[in-house]
């Protein structure tokens, strides 16, 4: 078998006609069934059914898929081969919001080099999502992670993580308001949900502007209580400083907690904090990998998107 044999195949698996096909390639009918036949020797199955008209055998049908994906990653290969040779480094450029980037992009991006070292990686940051919507339509970036989009018919978003919240109590705090009853109290509290135990804490909170913030104050709205809001503030990372520092209980997203770039700190942050994960109400957002239709993905943003998705798997983000 050899790639003519399967060039062959592939246009007459499309013609369904031997003598339209053996006009196309140029040559003989006798010459294209001998490579048919060597085809299906090579394999020892049928794949086609030499009725008239003719037709693909499950086997032909199996062949065609998987030749076409053959024929696809030939090309592929044989544009990274002719890159290396002339020093032409492929690029492509991913768009994060400025919190969720400085978490996600670093362990995808060493996945994604240590697979195609040749590829240059161009990141672009913005403070929203619908900056990096914005940014998508304009062409300035080839794929973005954040909320997905609402444009379906325009925007292609594969799943990357549905965007949970975990509330993280110091434990400085609780030792404060609650001495001597700090396990009880978050015992209780984690059965019941019930915000009014921790009415009297002080908390540090996100802009009402931002989504966290927004979440925030529909927690609060629900239960009907009117949170000791410490600080007040529009940087996620600063808010999180501040909590592990015991300043004020706070209400965050998950990735924030358990990115793998925490992991070097987990034992440490367990130490000084109590975290578990809370019901937020109407919670439906989800954080995708998103790129525009009009514009044929390359193949390195393809392999992007499924080494990040592989990745959200494997750290249990999705």
């Amino acid at each position: 078998m050899n790639f003519t044999n399967l060039e062959y195949f592939l246009l007459l698996a499309e013609e369904l006609n031997f003598t339209k096909a053996a006009n196309k390639l140029y040559i003989s009918q006798q010459s294209l069934s001998v490579h048919i036949a060597k085809l299906e020797k090579y394999f020892n199955i049928k794949l086609f059914d030499r009725n008239n008209p003719i037709t693909l055998t499950p086997a032909g049908k199996c062949l065609y898929i998987r030749a076409k994906e053959i024929f696809e990653t030939k090309s592929i290969l044989e544009t990274e081969m002719d890159n290396i040779k002339n020093n032409i480094i492929d690029e492509i450029t991913i768009g994060a919001t400025i919190s969720r980037g400085s978490l996600i992009l670093p362990f995808i991006i060493k996945k994604f080099q240590e697979e195609y070292p040749f590829t240059k990686i161009n990141i672009y940051q913005e403070s929203s999502s619908k900056k990096l919507e914005e940014a998508l339509y304009k062409g300035k970036v080839d794929i973005i992670i954040g909320f997905t989009p609402s444009d379906i018919t325009a925007i292609t978003s594969i799943f990357f993580c549905k965007e949970e919240f975990f509330i993280v109590v110091p434990k400085k705090i609780l030792e404060k308001y609650f001495p001597n009853k700090e396990e009880v109290i978050m015992q209780e509290f984690q059965k019941s949900l019930n915000f009014n135990l921790l009415k009297d804490c002080p908390f540090i909170k996100m802009d009402s502007k931002t989504y966290a913030g927004k979440v925030f104050d529909d927690i609060f709205k629900e239960q009907k209580l009117k949170p000791n809001v410490y600080i007040n503030i529009s940087n996620i990372e600063t808010m999180l400083s501040l909590c592990e520092e015991g300043l004020g209980i706070i209400i965050i997203p998950k990735i924030f907690i358990t990115t793998p770039l925490r992991e070097k700190n987990r034992l440490e942050f367990e130490k000084k904090n109590y975290y578990f994960s809370i019901q937020i109400p109407e919670n439906n957002f989800t954080i995708s990998l998103s790129y525009l239709k009009k514009k044929k993905l390359s193949f390195n943003g393809k392999e992007f998107i499924r080494i990040a998705k592989e990745l959200g798997k494997e750290y249990n983000l999705d």
